[in-house]
C-alpha cells in the first residue's frame, strides 16, 4: 500500500476523479442502503 492511500481507511476513492471525494448521496441513507442489501440478497438467493 503506497503511501498516499495508508491513512484512507473508510473513505470513498472514487476511479472516475482519481482522488478520494463522497460517495453517492444515496450511500448516506440507512434505509436505502438496506433496501439495496435486501434486493441484492434476494437476487443472487434464486
Amino acid at each position: 500500500m503506497s503511501e498516499r492511500h495508508k491513512n484512507q481507511s473508510g473513505t470513498y476513492f472514487d476511479n472516475d476523479r482519481g482522488s478520494y471525494n463522497n460517495a453517492h448521496p444515496d450511500a448516506y441513507y440507512e434505509d436505502k442502503v438496506k433496501l439495496l442489501v435486501t434486493l441484492t440478497e434476494s437476487i443472487i438467493s434464486n
